[in-house]
């Protein structure tokens, strides 16, 4: 093969981003190069494989058949090369490795404290960090490369991502205890009714009622629209307002009777957490304990949650289908057993 003819990981890389982000100026924005440039690394690549990788359309770009094929395979080779260089850094750096992990307020409450607290004996060598947000700032983080992995509410089709639903939550309805609500579970119809304090879509919930509402052919309206979910939380409790959050939440002040909460139907409301990352930075397999890690934090909070929290998947099962496999092998040595008690949260 003659020097005109070689294909170069650059290439294989630009071209792989443009085919993730749909657009060349979007791809040129987020690699910080020239569009022009962008476009001539692309041609050149094309001239190397002797075939037409991309086709244009008024939105942006798509792959070609054989396009699919190249960024199908751009992708492993991508992924050894980025396996190799670590690897090697790991043989020659005993400094821990660092792994960012976005995470949802809901979720923060729910598994950020004991994963910060047994890290050191069950991941030694791997320093994780947490990073609070909204859903729309986790995924931006992630597609920007500021965060390595997240776990998000509603996080389906995002740009460049994978995401793979691992966890289903009820959504409840909050307020003061003695507010004119009729005991146990609430109907849609009566959320609605309620003055109510909302996120402003920057997180999951009110689009879920949104979506919810529209089946019955009403209108959701916010009293107050806060994106802060320690704020909702202190507005129920000193405002006429009620609140829709997740059980997770709001615990502690329900198991203090300062809130109770009431468990919403016809139709119920619902909210799936995704995990979420980049495909161009999938989880490998030396990270799989690290995943399940995170499996058995959140296995052990759905089985304290009195049914408010389904598992759908695990974090595992993003690595390869033979490791997931292995599990009970390589599940992190000294990790307690799940208990088997359950919270008196909520008053349904």
């Amino acid at each position: 093969m003659t020097y005109s003819r070689r294909v170069t990981l650059k290439q294989l890389r630009y071209f792989a981003r443009i085919v993730e982000l749909g657009s060349i100026s979007r791809a040129s924005q987020d690699l910080n190069i020239a569009q022009t440039a962008l476009g001539l690394q692309v041609r050149a690549l094309e001239e190397s494989l002797g075939a037409r990788l991309l086709l244009r359309h008024p939105k942006g770009v798509r792959a070609t058949e054989q396009g699919q094929f190249v960024y199908d395979r751009s992708i492993e080779i991508l992924r050894g090369v980025d396996d190799l260089n670590e690897r090697l850094q790991n043989w020659s750096d005993e400094k821990p490795r660092d792994i960012w992990l976005g995470l949802d307020p809901c979720l923060i409450g729910a598994i950020g404290t004991q994963a910060l607290v047994k890290q050191d004996k069950l991941i030694p060598g791997i320093h994780l960090h947490l990073l609070e947000g909204s859903r729309n700032d986790l995924i931006e983080d992630v597609q920007n490369c500021n965060l390595d992995w997240a776990i998000v509410h509603e996080a389906k089709n995002v740009v460049a991502c994978r995401a793979v639903p691992i966890l289903r939550q009820s959504v409840l309805l909050i307020c003061r205890p003695g507010a004119a609500l009729p005991h146990g579970p609430v109907s849609l119809r009566e959320v609605l009714a309620c003055d109510l304090v909302l996120d402003s879509g920057r997180h999951a919930i009110s689009g879920v009622l949104a979506t919810a509402a529209q089946t019955l052919g009403l209108k959701t309206e916010a009293k107050y629209e806060v994106d802060s979910v320690s704020t909702i939380k202190q507005m129920i409790l000193t405002e006429d307002v009620c609140g829709l959050l997740n059980h997770m939440v709001v615990r502690d002040e329900i198991e203090r009777g300062e809130l109770e909460a009431h468990q919403v139907g016809e139709p119920p409301l619902e909210i799936t957490a995704y995990f979420v990352c980049r495909l161009q930075a999938s989880p490998r397999v030396q990270e799989l304990p690290v995943l399940q890690f995170i499996d058995q934090l959140l296995d052990e909070f759905v089985a304290e949650s009195s049914g408010n929290e389904i598992r759908l998947g695990h974090l595992a099962s993003v690595v390869h289908p033979q490791s997931v496999q292995a599990l009970p092998a390589m599940v992190p040595k000294g990790f307690s057993s799940l208990s088997n008690s359950a919270y008196p949260h909520a008053r349904f």
